[in-house]
């Protein structure tokens, strides 16, 4: 099942180069955002919202400020997919963000690019499936 090519992906580097590259492997299939920054990534969940599907976390050398960040979105938007891109180096922060259930899928460097694409596929999916069963269930309540 192909996700829907209107779904919004929120993709966080600070390396200009990796947040392309991430952009570039998904944009045929998802609407694209970017954000350089952990900053910049908390003003676009500022406000509640629930339009974006995923939100893609590369961020090297910061072991917690995935994990930070993650909190934030989840907590802003609840229905947000969280993917954190990860070195073994911060794979025990990552562990505990999904622990915390503030990460729904991690990666870590080097992954092979169509694993990377079915992890996305899979979160979009899954996001797609919950709004369906609550749309389903607030119509029937």
């Amino acid at each position: 099942m192909e996700a829907d090519r209107r779904s919004k992906i929120l993709v966080v580097a600070e390396e200009a180069q990796l947040r392309l590259s991430v952009i570039s492997a998904l944009s045929r299939h998802y609407e694209c955002q970017e954000a350089a920054s952990v900053e910049q990534a908390k003003e676009i969940f500022a406000p509640e919202r629930d339009d974006i599907a995923v939100a893609v976390l590369c961020l090297r050398g910061l072991a917690l400020a995935p994990l930070e960040l993650a909190r934030v979105i989840k907590q802003r938007s609840p229905t947000t997919k969280v993917i954190i891109i990860t070195s073994f180096v911060a794979l025990e922060a990552t562990k505990t963000a999904v622990r915390e259930r503030v990460c729904d899928a991690y990666l870590v460097r080097p992954f092979d690019l169509p694993d990377f694409r079915d992890v996305v596929m899979q979160a979009v999916n899954a996001r797609d499936e919950e709004a369906k069963a609550m749309e389903k269930t607030e119509s029937s309540g």
